[in-house]
């Protein structure tokens, strides 16, 4: 029998990680979202170019581009699942990502993401993410 108060906790540790991570990353926020990574955290982006095996080459790029993010874009219409696996929570998000364009959000396109998130000794760190724009 499922414990459904454990797997609401759960869910809800791993939820709050996956929203303090984005919310970090449009902020600019680097330092703080990266304390939400695993050492082995690796990203797939939706290019070549967007593709890390570490938390330290991710941590760069994102660095690297942060002030062509911060508060710059922003996630819309947000549909967040989170399926628990034991071990491990897949958060799949498929949102509407706009950017700022002078002084209006304007509509850029559909995203989807996946992300796996496990809970460790400090908290629920990411290990891998998915991203397609």
């Amino acid at each position: 029998m499922i414990n459904l108060t454990l797997k609401k906790k759960i869910e809800q540790g791993a939820r709050e990680v996956y929203l303090a991570f984005w919310k970090n990353y449009i902020g600019g926020n680097i330092d703080e979202m990266a304390k939400l990574m695993d050492e082995d955290f690796n990203v797939i982006g939706s290019t070549e170019g967007e593709i890390f095996k570490n938390k330290k080459e991710v941590v760069k790029y994102y660095s690297d581009t942060a002030d062509q993010i911060s508060w710059k874009i922003e996630f819309k219409n947000r549909n967040i699942e989170l399926i628990d696996f034991e071990q491990l929570v897949l958060v799949t998000e498929y949102s509407d990502l706009y950017i700022m364009l002078q002084k209006d959000w304007v509509f850029y396109s559909k995203v989807r993401l996946s992300s796996l998130l496990r809970e460790t000794e400090n908290g629920w760190k990411f290990i891998q993410q998915h991203g397609s724009i």
